[in-house]
């Protein structure tokens, strides 16, 4: 005995169908640039992007920016075995020693024969300065 009250099976759903012929024919996605266009028009209300650098942040950020270029810089000399009589480079490693010499206690002095090495000293000391500057700014900050 067959149950007469029970819905006819859909088999296909014909408003799924008209959507994705309607898909194909609508103009391009929108794009990760219209997105960010539209999102340039927001004003933004989050405390972090209202908040207001301050000039002691500013300083500490471009001095740390300053230092930590120098220390790559040498880093990168190091790496290509320069020579040490070179003008630039005795400017760059008297510019940088006074950051790098504490780490050269911890992970002993650069070989002094001729070859590139990894200026682990060098490397300790960005990642030291980088700290440093993120505590002062931290420290600095103004949240009002």
């Amino acid at each position: 005995m067959a149950r007469t009250n029970l819905p006819p099976r859909r088999v296909r759903d014909e408003r799924t169908d008209t959507e994705f012929y309607e898909s194909l024919a609508s103009a391009s996605p929108r794009t990760y640039r219209d997105d960010l266009a539209a999102s340039r028009d927001v004003v933004p209300t989050d405390p972090v992007y209202l908040r207001t650098v301050s000039p002691v942040e500013q300083v500490v950020r471009v001095a740390a920016g300053v230092l930590e270029m120098l220390l790559a810089i040498r880093f990168v000399v190091a790496l290509f075995s320069s020579n040490l009589q070179n003008a630039v480079v005795s400017v760059l490693y008297t510019l940088t020693d006074w950051v790098v010499r504490p780490f050269q206690a911890l992970f002993g002095t650069p070989p002094s024969g001729g070859g590139g090495y990894v200026d682990l000293p060098a490397l300790a000391a960005i990642v030291f300065v980088a700290l440093v500057a993120w505590v002062i700014t931290f420290i600095t900050r103004d949240y009002s």
